[in-house]
């Protein structure tokens, strides 16, 4: 298990973790400038700046900051990709069910509502409710109940 976090979230890190190290032992290969010795955790060299607009590593960073319960980076993060790559937005939703699965409504939210905005922002409104009607299936979610009122 993977130190400091709780039993709901530990599942989540550490399925991704031997996809992390990949991830990072591909990263550490194409940069010259590293001569650091040793191995090295994802979750040491994976942020933002790291991640640039890839993707592939944007997602891993999302299940990086998910597992340390930053709801706030990881709502910039799956924004940014979902801007950057929007046939992602499975992605972004499969990743909100595995949360939900380990018992992190809140951040299960938070992944479906950046799908959910995008869709919006896009006029797809059908997709939207489609979205969060989804996650309503799986029980009621104050948050997720406050998006169906009017404003």
């Amino acid at each position: 298990m993977t130190p400091g976090l709780d039993d709901s979230t530990a599942p989540i890190a550490d399925e991704c973790q031997s996809f992390l190290d990949n991830v990072v032992a591909q990263f550490e290969r194409r940069r010259p400038w590293n001569d650091r010795p040793g191995a090295v955790r994802a979750n040491e060299v994976l942020d933002p700046e790291t991640a640039g607009e890839d993707p592939d590593l944007l997602l891993t960073l999302a299940s990086i900051q998910a597992a340390r319960r930053d709801r706030d980076a990881i709502r910039s993060t799956l924004t940014r990709l979902i801007t950057l790559a929007a046939d992602r937005a499975e992605d972004v939703l499969r990743l909100a069910g595995e949360a939900g699965r380990a018992g992190a409504p809140e951040f299960a939210f938070t992944c479906s509502e950046v799908v959910i905005d995008d869709a919006v922002l896009r006029g797809e409104w059908d997709r939207a409710i489609d979205v969060l009607q989804s996650f309503l299936v799986h029980g009621s979610y104050v948050p997720a109940l406050l998006k169906l009122e009017p404003q």
